[in-house]
């Protein structure tokens, strides 16, 4: 992903909307540095392996995605379709982690849809491996959701956990929700916040905790790709929102509706404003400048650093060039 393209950084600064280096960066109290299914370049992604490594980074909280099986149970795991596009494209290695998921090799009778199998199978069957031609490796399981509450329960310095609903559909949403009220505790001091990119799984979402008395601790996060994400999350009633990034480049359109987002933020309309996934220190660096809640990225450490000693960016060899006007290499 490539950083600003210089005309719209300076509109922006010249709009007041960003911050020179010598200033703090507005970091709101309460920011979530999220690390994308953990910290995966670094261990098998959406392990509980993982998840630990994005704390020990300096990350506070966790993204995760979860599927329902065939007995309705809640696995940790990713690719609801081993044969999606996305899921392919996943298992040749293409994001650059240091895992990648391995289902059952082509004709298989375990590679199915997660919803077609009992939870034993996929755990027996599915997995990481260090590359698309190694085997299973046996020591990054796939956890439970009941698995990953008792880590998220104990976990120090856990401030949220964002669960990605990725069978996009009502029915294995609503038994996401039951399993995770009866598991998650928010008391020991994070949030559980529910995304899913479906409107009507949202709506469901939001519906069941109403009827539930609104328990302390969860909430729906609205899932919307960049372009008409604060008339959607307005249409919706939802005042948490995370803005998607496009494909190929943080752009202009991208910038002026996180800039829309946070504005609305601002005067009370939404709650809270995050984005992701944002790989890449000068990225982070930009979008903290405009006081977002929360950052989702494959780089929590380098993301901590950043938030947690706020301040000029220092370049580093394997940074990209910086678009910003007020940067002289």
């Amino acid at each position: 992903m490539r950083g600003p393209t210089f005309s719209s950084m300076m509109a922006l600064l010249l709009a007041g909307c960003l911050h020179a280096p010598d200033e703090p960066l507005p970091v709101p109290e309460g920011f979530l540095a999220i690390g994308h299914r953990g910290a995966p370049k670094q261990a098998a992604e959406n392990t509980l392996a993982s998840f630990q490594e994005a704390l020990r980074q300096g990350a506070n909280a966790v993204e995760v995605d979860l599927n329902v099986t065939a007995d309705q149970r809640v696995a940790v795991w990713h690719d609801a379709d081993p044969d999606d596009a996305v899921s392919l494209i996943r298992q040749a290695g293409t994001e650059g982690y240091l895992y990648v998921p391995k289902p059952p090799p082509p004709g298989s009778a375990c590679r199915r849809p997660v919803e077609e199998l009992s939870l034993r199978t996929l755990l027996a069957t599915h997995g990481y491996a260090r590359g698309a031609r190694y085997e299973i490796d046996p020591g990054a399981p796939i956890p439970t959701l009941e698995e990953l509450a008792e880590w998220a329960n104990g976990a120090s310095g856990l401030k949220a956990v964002l669960l990605d609903i990725k069978q996009k559909r009502v029915g294995p949403a609503k038994i996401i929700l039951a399993a995770s009220l009866a598991s998650f505790d928010p008391t020991r001091g994070y949030t559980v916040y529910l995304l899913c990119t479906s409107e009507a799984v949202r709506s469901a979402l939001a519906k069941d905790l109403a009827a539930a008395g609104e328990p302390a601790g969860f909430l729906v996060l609205g899932d919307m790709m960049f372009g008409d994400a604060l008339a959607r999350a307005e249409q919706e009633g939802l005042q948490n929102v995370m803005v998607g990034d496009p494909v190929t480049r943080i752009n202009h359109d991208f910038l002026a509706e996180l800039a829309k987002v946070v504005s609305a933020r601002d005067e009370g309309r939404v709650t809270s404003v995050m984005v992701g996934t944002i790989n890449g220190r000068v990225d982070q660096y930009y979008l903290l400048q405009y006081g977002v809640n929360g950052i989702c990225t494959d780089d929590p450490g380098e993301l901590a650093e950043l938030w947690k000693n706020p301040g000029p960016l220092q370049r580093r060899p394997e940074d990209y060039p910086v678009y910003a006007p007020w940067h002289r290499w």
